[in-house]
């Protein structure tokens, strides 16, 4: 099973088998035969995840360590490639980190890796954060309780 849909369900704090059925697919039909295994699979993407989440009752917000911004054209753009906007987010209790092929899960300071290699955040290289927060904790934050 992929990573990522575990990393998900664990940061949510939710059981893999629900966040799969809400998914309506459990990633492993086989898509590239041509492929080695997991590659040949179909696996999971980002947006089917935050949807089927939001159908649990979740937000989620992908934030990417590398920003860009383009002002125009004709003056090119700007990036941002530091972790330092990412920081204060890291202090969320609930989020996925993901970076090249891999995905790891936080929640309430507890890890999950499904290789069994990451123990701190530190040691894994990211490409993005997600953060997830249940939606009656959002209203509450903004009084519409």
């Amino acid at each position: 099973m992929d990573c990522l849909v575990r990393s998900a369900a664990f940061a949510a704090g939710i059981s893999v088998d629900i966040l799969i059925e809400y998914i309506g697919h459990d990633g492993l039909e086989i898509i590239y035969p041509d492929l080695a295994w997991p590659y040949c699979c179909r696996g999971y993407c980002l947006p089917e995840i935050f949807e089927a989440l939001f159908n649990l009752g979740f937000a989620c917000v992908d934030i990417p360590k590398t920003l860009i911004t383009v002002r125009s054209m004709a003056s090119g753009f700007h990036v941002l490639d530091d972790v330092d906007h990412l920081e204060p987010y890291l202090m969320e209790p609930r989020y996925i980190l993901y970076g090249g092929s891999h995905a790891i899960g936080i929640n309430n300071n507890k890890i999950f890796d499904l290789m069994g290699k990451v123990q701190t955040i530190q040691d894994f290289d990211y490409d993005g954060i997600v953060i997830i927060k249940h939606m009656s904790s959002c209203l509450k934050s903004f009084n519409l309780t």
